[in-house]
């Protein structure tokens, strides 16, 4: 095979050319001309592809201008060719190949047969690669479900339809939606969000997605209607979509717009530009537009009301086919662009073991979990997670970034988020001048001390070992059953005093959706907190007087020294490290069970920190 590296542009774009030959390309071919917009861009490669008999097209993702990654689409219906964007995996078998996209919430695996066009996303190809050909079939197809027969409205749906709405009324005319493929909900329901109308449109030809497809069969609903602005939501298949709707209906394209129109005349959007970091105003005089904005642009407004649904047909014509084999979709997660809130995570949390805190973070804030690009490379969390310029960008009303440094690449797909947090250890932060609030933490490296008596320290652990179950329940147990009886939760630990060496804590409880507030002794309150699993807070000034930082070999620096008293009540020889060092483990396992029930808690932790040693 010969790959041919295209470019429409001036003379500056050279050097990227001579570096695709440098890298595996056979030739390069540059049309001379300034590229004004992505409709102009894609006709010209367009025109090349037809006489140069080529059998696929890759184009990248989106330019890093404009960001519309339109040109794909584009290009496929000009040349009537099947097209796959967002394409992170493709095997290829002759003249057919296997795909596999993403999708809003998970990814779904595709067919066609050559020629046809690709939009490809990070993890298409590995990096550095050296042979192009070869490297298309590096990504492998993994197992998936088969897909849904029925949709689902998701919140993007009403975004689009309130979006529709107030765009009507501003021109003065009425807002139509277009349902297409089968769905288990009431389409009626579209009223609430503004719409008159919903024609329907379900078969075969709908089952799956095409772009293609419903391109063709959008554009005859419109033209049947006398539609000229057609409005949609920013999602992996509108974007697919809209630059084949843009042939189909000779129509304007206007993408990542951000709000409303600004006005009717000329017809004006607002949208954003070079990865977000800056808006400008676009104007279209033609007399068919199509808008795509970003999700969570818009507040859906739901009122009353109910639309009238008028069953519908649209042909698809000889519409080139791309045919949904099998959808993946995650289950038990808030896909990312439909998110108002999501908690994200950076290399700063070491490791994957350390995420529990962020989807517990997630699940109290009901939001999306994401990452930053070094964290989906290394596999610590899944590449469909991953936000930023090369993955998905998002605009939610809060992001809260964990333990990320902040690189543009990554800020170019979050920075239209209504508000940044950002907490990281390092106050020199780039992400903290994009932040509008900031929490210089440590990385948990600092410790609290606290000298608490022995009953405690047994309560404290047995609840984190949860290896010894006392036959009856201990004081702080008995207060779990009591509280978990009468609908008393416990919400937090807040240790908020240092006196004299002494620290001073509260619980913080619910109890019918009415917040108390209880003083208790801090060696209680962190035994109540395990069992809650509630969690514990304090505040600067108190670690920065009494903390610690515990080094490796267990020592802590700033550590108050205190002398152990031994109680003469507790006689030690019993179990000693040394004479528990000549018993077998299974007379170990039989002392064990007879401190238990004994209740003797001090004795069993020392039997139980033998057996672990022995088995580690």
């Amino acid at each position: 095979a010969e790959i041919t590296v295209l470019n429409v542009g001036t003379s500056e774009t050279e050097p990227t050319l001579r570096k695709a030959l440098a890298i595996g390309a056979d030739k390069a071919i540059r049309v001379n001309a300034e590229p004004t917009d992505a409709f102009f861009v894609a006709k010209q490669i367009a025109a090349v592809a037809q006489e140069g008999g080529f059998d696929m097209i890759i184009a990248g993702r989106e330019s890093i201008d404009y960001n519309g990654g339109q040109v794909g689409g584009m290009v496929a219906a000009l040349l009537k060719w099947p097209f796959i964007n967002a394409c992170v995996g493709m095997e290829l078998d002759g003249e057919n190949a296997d795909f596999i996209r993403e999708i809003d919430g998970g990814k779904e695996k595709l067919s066609a047969s050559m020629p046809f066009v690709v939009g490809g996303q990070k993890g298409l190809v590995e990096e550095k690669v050296k042979e192009p050909v070869e490297a298309q079939a590096k990504t492998k197809v993994g197992e998936f479900a088969k897909p849904a027969p029925k949709g689902k409205f998701k919140k993007n749906t009403w975004e689009a339809a309130t979006y529709a709405a107030k765009t009507a009324e501003m021109l003065g005319t009425e807002a139509i939606g277009v349902s297409i493929g089968n769905t288990e909900e009431d389409v009626a329901q579209a009223g609430k969000y503004g719409l008159s109308k919903v024609i329907s449109l379900t078969g075969d030809d709908f089952s799956s997605f095409d772009a293609n497809a419903y391109a063709m069969a959008l554009s005859g609903v419109a033209s049947e209607n006398g539609a000229d602005t057609i409005i949609l939501s920013g999602t992996f298949n509108a974007k697919a979509l809209a630059g084949a709707l843009a042939v189909d209906m000779d129509a304007a394209l206007l993408s990542n717009v951000t709000a409303l129109p600004l006005k009717s005349e000329p017809f004006t959007v607002k949208r954003s530009v070079f990865s977000a970091k800056g808006f400008n105003e676009l104007s279209a005089d033609a007399d068919k537009r199509i808008v795509v904005f970003v999700p969570n642009s818009v507040p859906v407004e739901e009122g009353e009301g109910s639309a009238e649904v008028v069953d519908g047909s649209a042909s698809t014509g000889d519409a080139p086919r791309v045919n949904v084999k099998e959808v993946d979709r995650v289950k038990g997660k808030i896909p990312l662009p439909e998110a108002e809130r999501v908690v994200s995570g950076g290399r700063g949390l070491k490791g994957p073991e350390n995420w529990g805190m962020l989807e517990e973070l997630a699940e109290v804030l009901d939001a999306g979990t994401a990452c930053s690009k070094p964290v989906s490379d290394m596999d610590w969390r899944p590449h469909s997670e991953h936000v930023g310029q090369t993955g998905i960008a998002i605009k939610p009303n809060l992001y809260v970034a964990i333990g990320i440094s902040g690189a543009i690449q990554h800020l170019a797909g979050v920075s239209a988020s209504n508000t940044i947090v950002v907490i990281n250890n390092d106050e020199e932060a780039p992400f903290f001048k994009a932040a509008d609030y900031g929490v210089v933490g440590e990385n948990g490296e600092r410790r609290l001390p606290i000298i608490i008596g022995g009953f405690e320290a047994q309560s404290i652990a047995i609840a984190l070992e949860k290896e010894v179950n006392p036959p009856r329940p201990l004081t702080h147990d008995l207060f779990k059953n009591f509280a978990d009886n009468f609908q008393i939760k416990l919400k937090e630990v807040v240790i908020h005093k240092l006196q004299d060496g002494v620290f001073f804590s509260v619980l913080v409880c619910e109890h019918n959706g009415k917040e108390q507030v209880l003083d208790a002794r801090t060696s209680d309150a962190v035994a109540l907190a395990i069992r809650f699993k509630a969690p514990i807070f304090t505040y600067k000034e108190i670690l920065d007087k009494a903390g610690v930082i515990l080094k490796e070999t267990g020592k802590a620096e700033g550590a108050p020294k205190a002398e152990r008293k031994s109680d003469p009540g507790i006689t030690e020889a019993a179990t000693s490290a040394s004479s528990l060092k000549d018993k077998s483990l299974a007379d170990l396992n039989a002392m064990l069970d007879k401190a238990v029930q004994d209740e003797d808690y001090e004795k069993a932790a020392r039997i139980r920190d033998e057996i672990d040693r022995r088995q580690s």
